[in-house]
């Protein structure tokens, strides 16, 4: 056999192995996701878990109000357990829906006498479904993860928010930050925020 049938010859198994005459080529892997987030709000960080791993920690800049979020406008981040919904387009870049208030929420909402207890019992009814609460009483909502879009171009400056907490109730990354984010965790996943 002359050497360049021989060298044609032996490559056709490896064609073959990769998929070229009518095989298929195998799928890649899943991207692995969190089944729980936390944010630290005394350190500052978003961290993904899937268990007790940690797959990624990001810094994140908080609410000019402080923590504690109690009624609509106050400008503070919530504090408690919920869930982070599907991300969206928004001026922000993206947006992922933090499922606030929760049942907690609604209940000290309701013993504050800030909202109704029809309003209370369609909270917890959302909760329980694992659907978006609403969003439309005094407890406020519309709280959730984003970027910072158009407010700070892309590259080094977009790290300078870091230094502020300017959210009005959100926890903020920068944008390639929160495009990350958004292929770490499946929609519905657990958000602990302490």
């Amino acid at each position: 056999m002359r050497p360049a049938r021989r060298a044609l010859w032996l490559s056709v198994p490896a064609l073959c192995l990769i998929g070229w005459f009518g095989g298929e080529v195998p799928p890649s892997p899943a991207p692995v996701r969190g089944d729980r987030l936390v944010i630290e709000l005394n350190q500052r960080t978003l961290t993904v878990m899937l268990g007790v791993q940690e797959l990624r920690r990001f810094p994140i800049s908080l609410a000019s109000g402080g923590v504690g979020k109690v009624k609509r406008g106050d400008a503070r981040n919530p504090v408690g357990t919920y869930r982070l919904m599907e991300g969206r387009a928004s001026q922000f870049h993206r947006f992922l829906p933090v499922s606030y208030p929760n049942a907690e929420d609604a209940a000290r909402g309701l013993a504050e006498k800030r909202i109704t207890p029809a309003q209370a019992a369609a909270i917890v009814r959302a909760v329980r479904a694992g659907r978006m609460p609403p969003q439309n009483t005094a407890l406020g909502g519309q709280i959730g993860i984003h970027g910072l879009g158009r407010r700070f171009p892309l590259g080094p400056l977009q790290r300078l928010h870091r230094w502020f907490n300017a959210s009005e109730g959100c926890f903020v990354l920068t944008d390639p930050e929160v495009t990350e984010l958004e292929t770490l965790y499946a929609p519905g996943a657990v958000l602990e925020i302490r």
